[in-house]
């Protein structure tokens, strides 16, 4: 089996790309097909000339094919291993092959107009890896409307439920952004009810859930993430006792509707134990960028220099994170200093790199959440609420980036 082009190459053809489709992706293209109608036990992709041989190409245009598919999380690329298959989800741009024995199809639109946010080590990514791993052993295939990648000027509310129904689905999980500026997602919220498509909300905690009481309509369901008594029973568990002068919180003043429910805690485990307690904003910046009205800068230098001086104090210190990518920018920016512990927040890359402490989202117990309001009718409001833990690498300090 040849890869067929329209123009009689055997290089390129008809495309998105300049006009022209790379015959690597038109393989890449035509592999993720296999992977969405391969069998549940088919774990690893045929090895590269087993690939070669089925669709007439070289070996240089199998290895692009397989790396892209490996940077877009398909598959785990091993030269001896082979290629090992990571998930089964499948964009929306591509119609859904229809395999025996699928029990269904959920659409999963995931929303955040951020122009970064391609990147897959972002922890909604993880969700929606978590997510199709338990759905597809039920039988269930995930199709992903993309709406982070600057799709989202595409996949207007009447394209998305034209789509899905195309595809036969019936119902999607929607993961909400943290702002709802540029996009009318209350619109497509609304449309998808009114067409009878079941929604299932998924809120990244309960502070974003408050926020977006407007989207919590009769017929909806919802998951959100408490992390707040984790978080509580995480600093008494492994911080207290150890004799700390001072305890610092770190957000960002955009960041209020999350950040400060945390802080709260934080300031009452202070109070508890006699510590004083500083809560530090850094200022918010908005430089603009080509696509985007804003992108915030998480640290200013003057309050970087603020923090380091409050850090430098003698005594030992406790620094908080609002999350980890504000805690990663401060790092960056200052010498880190011995006698301070410090605390993350969301078990990003970002926290694993810098060797900071977290506390994370059980991705795990948020996808059985939404596997069972998948199977669940109901007219009125229902919502599964998951807990998250803590990831303690307080003994990494002294290796990788701290050598």
């Amino acid at each position: 089996m040849e890869l067929s082009f329209q123009n009689g190459s055997n290089t390129t053809a008809p495309g998105e790309y300049g006009g022209h489709t790379p015959l690597y992706e038109r393989l890449r293209q035509a592999l993720v097909r296999d992977i969405m109608t391969a069998p549940p036990e088919m774990e690893y992709l045929p090895y590269g000339r087993e690939i070669m041989k089925k669709y007439g190409v070289s070996k240089n245009t199998v290895y692009r094919a397989l790396e892209k598919l490996d940077s877009d999380g398909y598959i785990r690329l091993s030269r001896r291993a082979g290629s090992r298959i990571l998930k089964r989800t499948l964009d929306a741009h591509c119609p859904v092959p229809s395999r025996e024995g699928m029990a269904g199809c959920l659409g999963y639109i995931l929303a955040n107009n951020k122009p970064d946010s391609a990147n897959r080590s972002d922890i909604r990514w993880h969700l929606v890896d978590e997510a199709e791993s338990v759905f597809f052993r039920k039988g269930v295939r995930m199709v992903v409307y993309n709406l982070r990648e600057g799709d989202w000027r595409f996949w207007t509310p009447e394209k998305i439920y034209e789509s899905l129904i195309n595809n036969g689905i019936r119902q999607v999980v929607f993961a909400l952004p943290d702002s709802f500026a540029s996009y009318p997602y209350l619109k497509l919220h609304m449309l998808l009810l009114d067409k009878g498509i079941r929604v299932i909300l998924s809120f990244q905690d309960l502070p974003c859930r408050d926020v977006a009481g407007d989207f919590l309509l009769p017929g909806t369901s919802y998951t959100a993430v408490n992390t707040l008594p984790i978080l509580a029973s995480s600093l008494e568990q492994h911080y207290s006792g150890m004799e700390f002068k001072r305890f610092l919180f770190v957000s960002n003043e955009c960041h209020g509707d999350f950040a400060n429910p945390r802080a709260n805690v934080c300031r009452r485990f202070a109070e508890r134990h006699g510590i004083p307690f500083e809560h530090i904003r850094a200022l918010y910046m908005s430089p603009h960028t080509e696509d985007f009205v804003v992108r915030p800068n998480l640290m200013d230098a003057k309050t970087a220099e603020t923090i380091r001086r409050y850090l430098a104090a003698p005594g030992r210190a406790l620094c908080m994170f609002a999350n980890d990518e504000i805690g990663a920018r401060l790092l960056s920016m200052i010498p880190r200093p011995e006698n301070c512990e410090f605390i993350g927040y969301d078990n990003s890359p970002l926290a694993a790199e810098h060797g900071i402490s977290t506390i994370g989202f059980n991705m795990y117990a948020r996808a059985k959440a939404l596997m069972t309001l998948y199977t669940e009718e109901h007219a009125d409001i229902r919502g599964i609420v998951t807990g998250g833990r803590f990831i303690d690498r307080r003994q990494q300090k002294q290796g990788g980036l701290f050598k």
